[in-house]
């Protein structure tokens, strides 16, 4: 009984419903995932005859198309389950049962792509009066839709299932503005969404047709203009595509981390989200691009959740990578500097210039948020050597710069960099930065600990210095 899904009626008037009845509806699906787990789980044991039945019953149901999203996915693994073991020794026909619902879905979407423009009695319209009624009841009941386009992406993904272009073909013109290739029909933002998430579960496997405007098509929906879900949806939908195509996304990933600039939290959370997971699996390098210093960018994010994730992923994934030698802190470090303030013409780092719409990121006129950033860095290098070698490369890459012998980028030949005109510029904000910074207390207090055990021969975490704070102002200078 807990396998029928629909939500119960409502009592009032209005279809919506109350906070009670969508809690009511939420445990039901959440228990039919549960029952449908343990099921797949224990196929093996399952007596033919009973996973012979279930088997029947899960087919119905998804043909019916009234299971939402939530629970499909747990019914197509478990029906795919049962009829590789019990059920398929009870003779039930396991080859086939893909293919009843691909039929229905393609009847579905042939509808969709249907204009009708024959003449009313005509015999061409008699014979699409079938389509045309279906095509009505889609774009009445557009929730339908979104159950077979989130159908169609979950058989994309089973063993032996082949989706063939001209699916692809219909999701692409679903997601694309309706008057752009539709004109008179209005697919509402959840079915564009849906369409984005199927297309990308689609590429995960190999295709004979073009990926690549696939992607293009899901990067497209990540403008502003857009609603929130369709631009979520095309967050998750690079995520996917990306974890077995990443030379296809790599250089479309600029305006993905885009939007870790964005004013939503959510869509900010996101992308972080996304980034990990393939930061995590191996299928991302964060190396020196620009999509590193978009991320620590994150580390100042005024919403809390935000900006907690961020600093799990920087200590997972970049300090994680300086220990094993996988990334260079120090030069990681200087670049911050570098980048935040937005100085383009620093003779050597240059990641500023290497992408468009960097504007965002420049954190220029917010120098509490540069501190946050930059202070999070130095709390968490554990060694005092290694502190000391930020220190010097602060020196070496910011500050001598303008000295001619001292210039790590000539001899005495070479004229040294003019100095700022201004401490308000880029260029003086960064100089103001690396001063500010090697000054504070708190690092020489880390320095100190270094000297006092230098005697032992041997480096020690700092456990006296406290945090390393930068500071933000040049008045918070004047204490030293």
């Amino acid at each position: 009984d807990i396998l029928t899904l629909s939500p119960p009626p409502s009592r009032e008037p209005t279809p919506r419903r109350s906070t009670r009845d969508l809690t009511v509806v939420e445990r039901r699906h959440a228990i039919a995932r549960r029952l449908l787990s343990v099921m797949n789980n224990i196929a093996e044991a399952i007596r033919e005859k009973d996973a012979e039945a279930v088997a029947t019953d899960l087919q119905a149901r998804l043909k019916e198309f009234t299971a939402p999203p939530e629970v499909v996915q747990s019914m197509l693994h478990c029906l795919n389950g049962l009829l590789k073991g019990p059920a398929k020794k009870a003779g039930t026909n396991a080859s086939k049962w893909t293919d009843g619902l691909l039929k229905i879905i393609k009847g579905a979407l042939d509808a969709l792509k249907y204009m009708p423009k024959e003449e009313e009695g005509s015999e061409e319209a008699r014979k699409n009066d079938d389509k045309r009624r279906l095509r009505a009841k889609l774009m009445r009941n557009q929730s339908l839709l979104t159950r077979y386009l989130f159908t169609l992406g979950e058989l994309s993904l089973l063993e032996g299932v082949t989706i063939q272009k001209t699916y692809v073909d219909t999701m692409q013109a679903i997601v694309m503005p309706s008057d752009d290739v539709h004109g008179q029909m209005q697919f509402h933002e959840d079915v564009r969404g849906h369409a984005l998430l199927a297309l990308a579960k689609v590429c995960r496997k190999p295709t004979d047709y073009s990926k690549q405007n696939i992607v293009d098509l899901i990067v497209s929906s990540l403008h502003k203009d857009e609603a929130l879900i369709i631009r979520n949806n095309a967050i998750v939908a690079i995520g996917e595509v990306y974890s077995k195509n990443a030379t296809l996304c790599d250089p479309r990933m600029n305006a993905v981390t885009q939007q870790l600039a964005d004013p939503n939290p959510f869509l900010r959370k996101q992308t972080l989200l996304v980034l990990y997971k393939n930061v995590q699996g191996g299928h991302f390098k964060l190396s020196y691009s620009v999509t590193l210093f978009r991320m620590l960018y994150a580390l100042a994010d005024e919403h809390p959740k935000v900006r907690e994730f961020a600093e799990t992923f920087v200590i997972n994934q970049i300090i994680k990578e300086q220990q094993q030698g996988g990334v260079d802190l120090r030069m990681v470090f200087v670049e911050a500097v570098v980048f935040f303030n937005g100085w383009r013409k620093h003779p050597k780092f240059d990641q500023i210039r290497r992408a468009k719409s960097n504007d965002a990121f420049i954190l220029k006129l917010h120098p509490h948020k540069r501190q946050t950033i930059l202070q999070f860095i130095l709390n968490n290098v554990e060694s005092v050597t290694k502190l000391y070698e930020i220190a010097q490369t602060l020196v070496n890459e910011l500050i001598a710069i303008y000295d001619v012998g001292a210039s790590p980028f000539g001899g005495p030949s070479q004229q040294p960099m003019p100095l700022p005109h201004s401490a308000d510029d880029p260029q003086g904000c960064v100089l103001t930065d690396a001063l500010r910074i090697l000054c504070c207390r708190e690092l020489y207090v880390r320095f100190g600990s270094k000297s006092d055990s230098s005697g032992g021969g041997q480096d020690k975490k700092d456990d006296q210095g406290g945090n390393v704070s930068p500071p933000a102002e040049p008045a918070a200078n004047k204490k030293g």
